[in-house]
This record gives C-alpha cells, sequence and structure tokens, in this order.
C-alpha cells in the first residue's frame, strides 16, 4: 500500500477516505466454531476478571460498532484473521495503543482466537 499511497496527493487521500467512509459496515459471516465464538461472546461482553482484562464493549460499544469518532474503531464484522493478527500485535508490543496493549497482554492466545472469532461473526 505504500508504494501506491505514496504518490497521491493530499486531495486524493482525502478522497479515498471520504469513499471508504460512505461504504456500509461489513457484516459478519458465520462462525466457523460456534463455541468458540460463544466464547468470544462471553469476553467481549465480560472481560477476563481473572486477568484483569476489562470488557471489549466498555470501549468498542455494546454491539462491536464502535464510538468516538474512531478514537474506538469499529470491529463487528472484521475478518477473522486481520483481528487475531491486530490483537497480537498489540499483545507483542508490535502496535502502539497503551489502553490494548495491556489488555491484549493479558489474553490468551485461545482468548485471542475467541474474541476474534465472535467479532467476525457479528
Amino acid at each position: 500500500m505504500w508504494g501506491i499511497a505514496q504518490a497521491l496527493s493530499d486531495d486524493q487521500i482525502e478522497g479515498v477516505a471520504k469513499y471508504f467512509a460512505s461504504q456500509p459496515p461489513p457484516r459478519g459471516t458465520a462462525s466457523r466454531n460456534p463455541a468458540l465464538a460463544q466464547k468470544g461472546k462471553l469476553i467481549y461482553e465480560n472481560g477476563v476478571t481473572e486477568h484483569g482484562v476489562i470488557a471489549c464493549m466498555t470501549c468498542h460499544g455494546p454491539n462491536a460498532e464502535g464510538q468516538g469518532d474512531n478514537a474506538f474503531p469499529r470491529l463487528a464484522g472484521q475478518h477473522r484473521d486481520y483481528l487475531m493478527l491486530q490483537l497480537e500485535y498489540f499483545h507483542a508490543l508490535l502496535r502502539e495503543n497503551e489502553v490494548m496493549q495491556g489488555v491484549a497482554a493479558s489474553l490468551t492466545n485461545d482468548e485471542i482466537a475467541a474474541v476474534a472469532e465472535y467479532l467476525a461473526s457479528k
């Protein structure tokens, strides 16, 4: 993407951003593993108290629709592999966000997979 984006003017970047912002939100796909998605739903709604993880919906909204002008992005309907990768990046401190680094650092790999499965199905 860098190779393409570096050639765009500020006006072109703004136009691309407006275009994508005007698109309807993605719709989730049926879970490949309903039991895992159910575990993810519980984590999303309640957190993991034994690890000190707050409920994801606290920041991302009850339906994972996002809140606060992209301060807390929409997660519902995102691709499962993308969600897992981003949570793994936060977990490994490869992606910066103090809150998400703290949350993801406390999640196990199985919990990350469960949350990603649930959100991809929304």
